[in-house]
């Protein structure tokens, strides 16, 4: 703020919500847990109305879950702003992840895109694959974070020098599930727009 700069918050509960508008945020993004990457437990749907009426009139921007129109739409109608996009853009011709990990956010189903807080000691979304599936059989508690990622990051440096990406940690939310093909970013964002006007229009109808 001293510098001109606009300033937002992150947040997976109220509680988190309360806290953001008390420190002074511009704006407040409310990410359901269908997000990927470090996320809570709240999904989208009930998260981003509550945080809408407990920040008014701060902006809210939704996110967790959202890749098309018609998720814009819906986060429009919860009283949302704004989208944030996620996961939608990590498959976008020009994301530099590797080629391998787009391949994977593609042919997976949304179960695949599972919760788990072995890789960083704190929950985050991202495709299932055997090491993860081996540790929540263990039972072994993760540790905290940022402890956890450093038990990790050998293992992750030594499953991509063998091209292990089976066991590799790719982050990705669930609606990786609906994404199909890459796309150049414009025309994910066109192609939104377009149909969220669509689905704005075609609601207009029903009365």
């Amino acid at each position: 703020h001293d510098v001109g700069m606009k300033l937002g918050g992150m947040v997976g509960a109220v509680r988190h919500a309360r806290r953001q508008k008390a420190a002074g945020v511009d704006f407040i993004v409310a990410q359901g847990t269908e997000a990927g990457g470090h996320t809570g437990n709240v999904a989208t749907f009930p998260l981003v109305p509550q945080v809408v009426d407990e920040v008014a009139p701060i902006p809210v921007m939704a996110a967790g879950g959202i890749a098309t129109g018609r998720h814009v739409a819906a986060a429009l109608a919860l009283g949302a702003q704004a989208v944030w996009v996620g996961t939608a853009f990590l498959v976008a011709e020009e994301n530099e992840i590797r080629d391998v990990h787009q391949e994977q956010i593609l042919d997976a189903q949304s179960e695949r895109f599972m919760a788990s807080k072995y890789p960083t000691g704190k929950q985050s979304r991202s495709l299932d694959n055997p090491l993860k599936h081996a540790w929540e059989e263990s039972r072994l508690p993760a540790l905290q974070m940022p402890f956890q990622g450093i038990l990790m990051e050998q293992f992750g440096r030594s499953a991509e020098a063998a091209e292990r990406w089976d066991l590799v940690t790719g982050p990705g939310g669930q609606v990786g599930g609906m994404l199909k093909e890459r796309k150049p970013a414009r025309q994910i964002v066109e192609e939104m727009l377009a149909e969220a006007e669509e689905t704005l229009n075609r609601l207009q109808t029903y009365r």
